[in-house]
């Protein structure tokens, strides 16, 4: 694994094991570079598109400056070296990742840490993010329920609101469900996630509702009603 901000240097060796000397079993050994994107099962292509040259690199190792491959790729690294008529070959396998993704944090209320939420209530987070401009980001959340995504929402700012019952309903025997929410910052790749779980009361099921008295006069007479 190396970071995108940071320069990926290989280092290969080859040698006959059958000459004594560190210097001469090294001697007329040619080698090459290939690499392979496991992702397409193509070539390795820089981030701006260029096809990514190996026969730059010669000594058996590979120096390419931060930024230049695509993240969230796994590249596989084989050194081929040949003396005379025989051929030997190792790889290294290495993903790209963005190390300096800003961390993404939801403020809950602390009513909601200690109690279930009603499906019909009116659930307000907020966001935690340093990484940028709040104007200049993109926003989403996600309802997962049973490990399936249920439903998805779009908000404009680091704070939010919404109610469960608006977004989905159809709940089986489990009284919990998690919301993903996540920041697109355009200046990465991927966006900033995290998630929180909730749980939830079931609302109420084959009752009766009993209304008393059964007429009667607005502001005068007394109802009470009973489930």
């Amino acid at each position: 694994m190396n970071p995108f901000s940071k320069q990926l240097d290989l280092y290969g060796d080859a040698y006959d094991p059958g000459v004594n000397g560190y210097s001469l079993s090294r001697e007329n050994i040619s080698c090459i570079w290939v690499c392979k994107n496991l992702n397409t099962g193509g070539n390795c292509f820089m981030a701006n598109g260029d096809l990514l040259n190996l026969t730059l690199f010669i000594n058996k190792e590979v120096h390419i400056k931060e930024k230049r491959l695509e993240p969230y790729i796994s590249y596989v690294f084989n050194l081929i070296c040949t003396k005379i008529d025989v051929t030997s070959q190792d790889e290294a396998s290495v993903i790209i990742t963005e190390i300096d993704l800003p961390a993404l944090a939801v403020d809950v209320p602390a009513v909601l840490s200690q109690r279930r939420v009603n499906l019909n209530e009116e659930i307000i987070f907020r966001l935690n993010y340093s990484g940028n401009n709040p104007d200049n980001l993109f926003y989403g959340g996600a309802l997962v329920y049973d490990y399936d995504v249920v439903a998805t929402m779009a908000f404009q700012y680091l704070e939010f609101k919404f109610k469960i019952w608006d977004y989905y309903n159809n709940f089986s025997t489990i009284d919990k469900l998690s919301i993903r929410c996540s920041v697109y910052d355009p200046r990465f790749y991927m966006p900033s996630v995290t998630s929180m779980d909730l749980h939830f009361n079931w609302p109420p099921a084959n009752c009766t509702l009993t209304v008393s008295a059964t007429s009667g006069l607005e502001y005068q007479t007394s109802f009470s009603i009973s489930v």
